[in-house]
């Protein structure tokens, strides 16, 4: 959803939050992204159906014509989607729970798990007894990113 004058800023979003990946001019979702989507299918489906998408734009485009009061507008959304908040907050841990990768943690047999570092939203490799056992490694199965930095020096990073 949005305006054709946010297109732009709403792909760059979802890509540095890494929900979507560029392949062939085309976004697919990301390992992440498919977690989040199948989350939001089971918190509020109603918010992922085209038609909502629709609805939003019809009353976007009235309150740019001037024939809806926007904060008339933003009190019937907030109220639709306040639950949906409440209910995401409830289950941010189910999104980014470990799943195990079939290893033990050669530090103290534990079992390795799935992980997603927050700030930098990069999936590795870490002990499930964490924090007691802070071993981790990188995950070679996660998709490689090049990160830019100053002029034309590039960071492999595995995401």
């Amino acid at each position: 959803m949005g305006r054709p004058s946010t297109f732009a800023i709403s792909v760059k979003k979802l890509k540095d939050h890494l929900y979507v990946d560029s392949e062939s001019k085309s976004l697919v979702l990301s390992d992440f992204g498919k977690i989040v989507y199948e989350n939001l299918k089971i918190i509020s489906p109603e918010i992922i159906k085209a038609k909502f998408t629709a609805q939003v734009e019809e009353e976007l485009d009235l309150i740019a014509q001037g024939k809806q009061d926007y904060k008339k507008y933003l009190d019937s959304m907030w109220s639709k989607i306040e639950n949906t908040i409440e209910k995401a907050v409830e289950v941010e841990k189910v999104i980014m729970e470990a799943r195990t990768t079939g290893e033990k943690c050669t530090e103290c047999d534990a079992d390795l798990v799935y992980r997603y570092n927050r700030k930098t939203n990069q999936r590795f490799i870490g002990c499930s007894s964490f924090p007691n056992c802070r071993f981790i490694k990188v995950d070679e199965n996660a998709k490689k990113v090049y990160r830019f930095r100053k002029r034309n020096t590039k960071i492999l990073t595995n995401k």
